[in-house]
């Protein structure tokens, strides 16, 4: 589950979008990360006239968790065969699609022998992509979601810097309207760091506050670390990403972050996510990241303002759902009265220091409990964009 900045859910919120271009799988004529003189090489698949040996311990495992995503899964997959970084496997998890997508998996799988199509229940993300985590063979870990692209250097660039434990990439924006035409990209980028993780843990807050943490596509992850300290995905709807973040930073001695956009995360316009499905428990599950965060800064403060962010998203997306009609205001109130008298979320109010004028305004609105004004307001920016 991504989140995303949290004024970008006020107005209309896009949909990751199906089939918005075909990518052409152009290879370069060099690859890295791969030993041809290797004696750990069987054999090999023959891809666009290209021999691509196959070791039997690929370096980098890419696991993508496919839902109902038969209009984007070969999109996807094009552009993870066109990476200039050719020792990787694929991991194709179907969560009990209803659609063609694990059909089209197979034919994938078919095609090339780093990948491996596995099917499962319908049980969520987090748990299709523990069952490729319980599979994976790599000695490095990424992500991709089904409905993304990434760039071609994307593995090289993260790999470049595997010494480290955690690789950190910027990435796109990319929305489409509903005609498949490219209707604007952004990019954000993490600033360049490379860290010793206990010595510099407040250096490290910058990665938090912009949201290059709560994201799992744009980055590459040590293995052993995950496997050695059993750390997997929890069964939540919402924020299961971070969580897993943060437990995997906990134990981790170095991070990197690269300036440079490597992922695309591919949005449409007019067409809503996740409005309808705010989880009972949400407060409660940012509340358990509220205190894992915490535990891993050693510093209140560090963590209060962190999880700002995350409460501020929990009240946009209260008030999106009102004003989309999927919410009464009698219940929308009920929910954000009950969040701004949460402990944690006072005290992350407390240690946040607005940095704008219109930051401060909204700021203030949510400290004093202030949603119908906050509510107002926002109608009256949604209605002057």
């Amino acid at each position: 589950m991504k989140i995303f900045i949290p004024t970008a859910l006020w107005g209309t919120s896009p949909l990751k979008k199906g089939g918005v271009k075909e990518l052409i799988s152009n290879k370069k004529s060099d690859s890295t990360g791969i030993n041809t003189t290797s004696s750990k090489f069987r054999g090999g698949v023959e891809n666009n006239n290209k021999i691509i040996l196959v070791e039997k311990t690929p370096e980098i495992s890419i696991i993508v968790p496919v839902y109902n995503s038969a209009e984007t899964i070969k999109e996807c997959v094009n552009s993870i065969v066109a990476q200039d970084f050719t020792n990787w496997e694929l991991l194709l998890v179907d969560d009990g699609s209803s659609d063609s997508s694990h059909g089209i998996c197979l034919e994938l799988a078919a095609q090339d022998k780093r990948m491996v199509a596995l099917q499962q229940e319908h049980k969520g993300v987090s748990a299709a992509r523990n069952l490729a985590l319980d599979k994976a063979k790599g000695t490095y870990i990424c992500f991709v979601d089904a409905d993304d692209t990434v760039e071609t250097d994307y593995l090289s660039s993260l790999y470049e810097h595997h010494d480290y434990d955690m690789v950190i990439c910027g990435y796109f924006v990319d929305e489409y309207n509903e005609k498949g035409e490219l209707k604007s990209q952004k990019q954000y980028l993490p600033s360049p760091q490379k860290l010793q993780i206990m010595e510099n843990k407040e250096e490290l807050l910058p990665l938090f506050t912009n949201g290059m943490i709560n994201i799992n596509c744009n980055k590459l992850l040590n293995t052993q670390i995950i496997k050695d300290n059993n750390i997997r995905y929890s069964r939540y709807p919402i924020n299961e990403d971070y969580i897993f973040m943060i437990q995997y930073l906990m134990q981790s001695k170095s991070i990197c972050a690269i300036e440079k956009p490597l992922y695309h995360w591919i949005r449409v316009e007019n067409h809503i996510t996740g409005i309808n499905s705010i989880p009972e428990n949400m407060l409660n599950i940012f509340n358990e990241a509220h205190l894992l965060t915490r535990n891993f800064f050693k510093n209140n403060d560090f963590a209060d303002v962190v999880l700002y962010y995350s409460y501020q998203f929990i009240v946009l997306k209260y008030l999106n759902c009102l004003a989309k009609g999927n919410m009464t205001k009698q219940i929308a109130l009920a929910k954000l009265k009950a969040l701004n008298q949460n402990v944690l979320v006072r005290a992350s109010y407390a240690a946040y220091k607005p940095k704008s004028l219109g930051d401060r305004i909204m700021h203030t609105l949510q400290d004093a409990g202030w949603y119908r004004c906050y509510y107002y307001l926002l109608n009256k920016l949604r209605q002057t964009n």
